[in-house]
């Protein structure tokens, strides 16, 4: 198609637009190309692996290609998209900083050639080694109303929260960040099993609470900021008393406490049926004061009576808990049961034994022995404690070991300040024939505890297990025929298996039941190598 004469353009136009095609093609035939970065050393190009926040590693432009008449003039560095320096060589060492928590750092660079243009690589990712610092762990709490010292404490996390732990000379700082006024009185930290920490040692105001963190920056200007550790402002109670000691009815006494930071004053309470009042006549009172004074009403019964405390804060708080003391008043209680050994328990004349009871520090034990046949003390030792050792009389007149000679009965009564308890018969058994008062199941130090409910039945010639059915324990007498030094006797369950076994046993000893379920058991007895005779019994 021709144009309109006017549309044609001049042989001028025609020339230039020649000119112009032409020096385009002459530079796009110029362009540089195929730029490319890599970690390089001295072996050429590697895989770095992840490195640390604030390593620093060489990379080079290893491919690139200047456009026709052109050089290389210089290289512009870049990492996550920042400029972070510029290279008249393809070589730069490339200081890693990465703040972003992603745990790469990309890099690029641009190439600037000679004749203007420029050419960008590609970009190689580099995997970072995340750095986490712990949640501030807090030495004591900030009580209410107290203005007592505490610290915080951070270090390194790894694992789950992070893989890198910089050594102490890589820190540059920590920096605390605290609540409303308080004071960071001073600071200092250290490493200890290959971890680096803080600590920040803080004086709070009265009363404000709020979030405590830690910051820390390496020698390379990275950061990074542990989580929050919220503080709140506690209302402890004094610590507990324990046991206050004894008043006697009637009369009067003090309570004490150890007074902590941050309370007011102290409300006391005591039941108000226990006979027991404070100062106010009141059962209970708030003093400022660590000590309270206590009465006792004549009528006030003989008991151990609990005592509660708590704390009063400012501004109407008081504490989340309370503490508790015991004030006994009166006459002691009733001693405590004799503790480890059955009623009806079988003991060889001459032997001695020990017994012991739970035994309370405010009350003084009195023991007292007596024997049905015989007139001996038998209180060897102990006395006014919680263990009595008891010296069994000998010389009886008997037919056969295993006889029934004796009975003992051991009474106990509590004493206090304020009087005696009532005489309670604790424990009684009987004393046994055992060919001169030898050895015994438990023999230990002299003293034979060989235990068995004999319940005034004289052991025969033949070898017999009784009682049975049994409750506690199971008798077992031997015949004279048979050496007991060199008998064994076992229990086992229907299914086989032993559950006990006793050696070096005397003409009469015992297997204790206690623990072992109702049911059928065997009991087996040998006589060195040779089976006497197995014995089925029953434990109800």
């Amino acid at each position: 198609m021709k144009l309109p004469l006017h549309f044609r353009p001049s042989a001028s136009l025609r020339c230039f637009s020649l000119l112009l095609i032409s020096c385009l093609l002459v530079h796009s035939a110029a362009r540089a190309s195929g730029e490319r970065i890599s970690p390089f050393n001295s072996n050429g190009e590697y895989d770095p692996g992840a490195q640390n926040p604030c390593a620093g590693l060489d990379i080079r432009l290893v491919n690139f290609t200047p456009p026709a008449g052109a050089s290389l003039s210089s290289i512009s560095w870049y990492g996550n998209g920042n400029f972070i320096a510029s290279s008249s060589g393809i070589d730069q060492t490339v200081q890693i900083i990465s703040n972003d928590g992603h745990g790469a750092y990309n890099v690029y660079a641009v190439a600037h050639y000679s004749n203007g243009s420029t050419g960008t690589s590609n970009t190689y990712s580099l995997t970072i080694n995340l750095m986490a610092l712990t949640t501030p762990s807090q030495s004591s709490d900030a009580v209410y109303n107290c203005t007592s010292p505490t610290s915080f404490r951070t270090n390194f996390g790894t694992g789950g929260l992070g893989e890198y732990v910089p050594p102490p000379s890589y820190i540059n700082s920590f920096t605390w960040s605290l609540p409303g006024s308080w004071t960071l009185s001073s600071t200092s930290g250290g490493s200890a099993g290959g971890n680096s920490y803080s600590v920040a040692n803080v004086t709070p105001d009265a009363f404000s609470a709020g979030n405590v963190s830690a910051t820390v920056t390496l020698f390379c200007g990275y950061t990074t900021t542990s989580p929050v550790l919220a503080i709140s402002r506690t209302t402890p109670a004094p610590g507990n008393i324990g046991q206050m000691g004894v008043v006697c009815a009637g009369n009067s006494t003090s309570g004490t406490l150890t007074p902590i930071c941050g309370p007011t004053s102290y409300t006391w309470t005591v039941p108000s049926n226990s006979g027991v009042t404070f100062s106010n006549g009141l059962p209970s009172i708030s003093s400022s004061s660590s000590t309270v004074g206590i009465s006792t009403s004549g009528s006030a019964p003989s008991a151990d009576v609990p005592v509660s405390i708590t704390a009063n804060y400012p501004n109407g708080f008081t504490s989340s808990g309370s503490a508790s003391g015991i004030l006994h008043v009166g006459v002691p209680t009733d001693p405590d049961p004799i503790l480890g050994m059955p009623q009806g328990t079988s003991i060889c004349e001459g032997s001695n034994f020990d017994v012991y009871i739970g035994f309370q520090p405010t009350e003084t034990l009195i023991w007292n022995v007596s024997f049905l046949e015989s007139s001996a003390n038998g209180l060897t030792g102990g006395g006014q404690t919680g263990y009595a050792y008891i010296q069994l009389p000998s010389g009886y007149t008997y037919q056969n070991d295993g006889d029934v000679v004796d009975e003992w009965l051991i009474t106990l009564q509590s004493q206090n300040a304020c009087g005696l308890s009532n005489w309670e018969t604790s424990l009684s058994g009987y004393i046994v024939g055992c060919g001169g008062g030898g050895g015994g199941v438990g023999s230990s130090n002299g003293r034979n505890t060989m235990p068995g409910a004999a319940n005034g039945l004289t052991v025969s010639n033949t070898l017999r297990v009784f009682p049975n059915p049994a409750i506690d324990v199971v008798n077992v007498s031997l015949p004279d025929s048979v050496n007991p030094s060199t008998a064994t006797i076992s229990l086992f369950d229907v299914y086989g298996r032993q559950l006990k076994k006793i050696v070096n046993v005397s003409s009469l000893s015992s297997i204790y039941l206690s623990g072992l379920a109702k049911g059928v058991y065997m009991v087996e007895i040998f006589d060195g190598m040779k089976l006497l005779d197995i014995k089925k019994i029953v434990k109800k």
